[in-house]
């Protein structure tokens, strides 16, 4: 009995490898594929390969299929469930096959595919800028499956120079989707199942602080440093001009000015930038314009009343206070004139300054209402 039982199962096997190569057919993140497991239902249905290409299948668990033949996914499944299944035998067969374009690299994920597509309308598809999770939810319902984070492809970490195109094992391109689009050209049309391969610029700068949005930029080899701040959004209305751009490269820190000879040079994968927010201070008294001013340009005592509209008429210059924290200090500003620099100090983020009054008594105006008066033996 027990004999035959072994033949029926290698003719069940045989029969079951003779039905699978009648229709192969390379498989994709999305096919639906039916896994039959002989003499055990429980270890068969119908399965969905994930956004990796891997079939899910009770104890033999997470198996790759992505690109291979059914029966070569067959073949996976037979060996891992080998160990625990006795006589196994497995029919793996193609049941629904997903119409979509998958992206590898960049951002990733999918759109449905559409009669007509090409690569740069596909393309045109995943470009989103800045997406939020309300214009996510409505990027996903117009076929866009993508991640939370999204980026701007055109300005951002994708090189189109080099974009690659893979159909049923076999690569196409790389072409340059930049120059084609300036063409007027739209690329290579695609079918279904198609994955267009993305990769990232080779030069990856860090930028951190008073940017728009702090983050990786990617750039091109020999594209300037200042490439990498337009990337980000650029520098806030708030950020420090003058020498105060931290730069980071090969282990050593250096400053430099925001639009100086650094920014016009290449940059070199691994550079680190730090943009500071320009110091706040508060300017009040005897000012033209009194409230907070921020001093982008050179963060000194003298450039806080210039940005506070000048002193006004009765300013005391000679008793300007700084107040920073539970210290407060007096310059004479008038000194300056006589060559005292230390009248005019560097300020720091949060310092007030206090522009006092001086004297009110008017001596031209005074004079003017003796000579009007005929005193002092004026002719009248």
């Amino acid at each position: 009995m027990r004999n035959r039982c072994s033949v029926f199962v290698i003719t069940v096997a045989l029969l079951f490898s003779t039905n699978v190569r009648s229709a192969q057919a390379a498989l994709h993140p999305g096919d639906k594929v039916d896994v039959q497991v002989y003499n055990h239902p429980e270890l068969s249905g119908v399965r969905t390969l994930d956004a990796m290409g891997n079939v899910s299948v009770p104890v033999a668990g997470s198996v790759a299929a992505a690109n291979l033949e059914p029966r070569d996914v067959a073949a996976r499944i037979r060996s891992r469930l080998a160990p625990y299944v006795r006589g196994v035998a497995v029919q793996v067969r193609l049941d629904t096959q997903s119409e979509s374009i998958f992206v590898a690299g960049g951002p990733g994920g999918s759109v449905k595919f559409v009669p007509g597509e090409t690569l740069s309308s596909v393309v045109d598809r995943l470009q989103t800028t800045h997406v939020t999770p309300q214009a996510q939810s409505s990027a996903d319902a117009s076929g866009v499956v993508r991640g939370s984070d999204a980026v701007d492809l055109f300005n951002g970490a994708v090189d189109f120079r080099r974009v690659s195109l893979m159909r049923e094992g076999t690569v196409m391109g790389p072409y340059d989707l930049l120059a084609l689009r300036a063409a007027g050209q739209l690329g290579p049309p695609l079918a279904p199942n198609d994955t267009i391969q993305l990769v990232n610029k080779p030069i990856a700068v860090t930028i951190t602080g008073d940017v728009q949005h702090p983050g990786i930029a990617y750039l091109r080899d020999g594209e300037p440093l200042a490439q990498a701040l337009t990337q980000v959004g650029g520098a806030s209305p708030t950020t420090a001009t003058n020498s105060g751009i931290v730069l980071e490269r090969a282990g050593a820190a250096n400053r430099v000015s925001l639009g100086g000879d650094q920014f016009a040079q290449p940059a070199q994968n691994g550079d680190r930038l730090f943009v500071p927010r320009a110091p706040h201070v508060d300017v009040v008294g005897n000012v033209t314009k009194p409230g907070d001013v921020v001093l982008r340009g050179n963060p000194t005592l003298v450039s806080a009343i210039y940005y506070a509209g000048g002193p006004s008429q009765y300013a005391n210059l000679k008793a300007v206070q700084v107040i920073h924290g539970p210290t407060k200090n007096t310059y004479n500003l008038d000194a300056l004139r006589k060559g005292r620099a230390g009248e005019n100090p560097t300020l720091s983020d949060g310092d007030v300054v206090l522009v006092p009054q001086g004297s009110t008594f008017d001596l031209n105006s005074v004079w003017s209402a003796i000579g009007a008066l005929g005193l002092f033996g004026l002719h009248i």
